[in-house]
């Protein structure tokens, strides 16, 4: 045998010992946009409606359950950052579950995770996409008698793009959703300036006795229930953690500067949102975004 030929020969040797990994291509910038697309979607839209309801309608004690979620979800956050620090595995719950009780509670957390949990909560996000995206296509009387059919398509046709996407390639899905987490934020951001604007019109009708009424206990659990739906996706960074580069310093820069962005996002939409509806008007209105542009 040539050494030529011998070389070559333990080159594939080592190449074949070597352990199978993850390629380790994601920034703090993918980190940051990973942390934000999953959370901001529908829920800012689907949310304010559960939480005012369920604190008596009262502008002020909304807007405090939105920021003490977004503190929730910051502390929750680092707290799965603190665990993918000591199990350097992705899969995120899974694997802590796993390695801290039994295969047999793993098992059944991810089942109950991707068969039950996640997939309805993107049924929610993904016919709110749709509702959305059709609701220009109707007139302001008839957003209420949007075809269900119609949703249900066009809903259909895009979580089918996206699964595509991601099975075809992990870098350019996580590009796309650097460039949709940049099309939300700008979308709420000019929700914000236009709240902003109102606000310096004096368009503040709608916070005076913003802390009228005595909020239950029980409904302020139900409210916190659906801003932390709003919140939902503080927990997925730790189930890439094999693909992030320098986790141990991106993780937290990207937990703590998105989830703040998020936070500040969502208390600022709000408080545009009542800048141009009551408590009364944005609780009947089918899509609030288009119902306070409408105002």
């Amino acid at each position: 045998m040539s050494a030529t030929a011998y070389t070559d020969v333990n080159d594939a040797r080592n190449k074949l010992d070597r352990p199978v990994v993850l390629k380790r291509q994601l920034g703090v910038w993918s980190c940051i946009a990973m942390t934000i697309s999953p959370i901001i979607g529908s829920g800012i839209f689907i949310s304010p409606k559960g939480i005012l309801v369920n604190v008596d309608g009262s502008v002020g004690w909304s807007l405090i359950i939105w920021l003490l979620c977004g503190g929730f979800a910051i502390v929750g956050a680092l707290s799965m950052a603190e665990l993918s620090t000591m199990i350097k595995k992705s899969g995120g719950m899974f694997v802590y579950i796993l390695t801290g009780y039994s295969a047999m509670l793993g098992f059944l957390a991810v089942f109950l995770f991707l068969v039950v949990a996640r997939p309805s909560a993107n049924v929610i996000v993904i016919r709110t996409m749709a509702r959305y995206l059709l609701s220009p296509f109707f007139s302001s009387n008839c957003r209420d008698e949007i075809p269900e059919s119609a949703i249900t398509l066009v809903a259909v046709v895009f979580l089918t793009l996206i699964v595509v996407l991601n099975i075809y390639s992990v870098k350019w899905s996580y590009r796309l959703e650097i460039v949709l987490t940049s099309v939300k934020l700008l979308g709420l951001t000019m929700i914000i300036l236009i709240g902003i604007v109102r606000l310096c019109q004096g368009h503040t009708s709608n916070f005076k006795d913003a802390f009228s009424g005595t909020p239950q206990a029980g409904n302020v659990a139900l409210a916190f229930y659906a801003g932390m739906f709003a919140y939902g996706g503080w927990h997925l960074m730790p189930t890439v953690i094999e693909e992030i580069e320098n986790p141990g310093r991106n993780i937290p820069i990207a937990i703590c500067s998105s989830l703040t962005v998020v936070t500040a996002v969502y208390v600022l939409t709000n408080v545009a949102y009542f800048t141009a509806l009551s408590s009364e008007q944005l609780l009947a209105s089918p899509a609030v975004a288009s119902g306070a542009n409408e105002h």
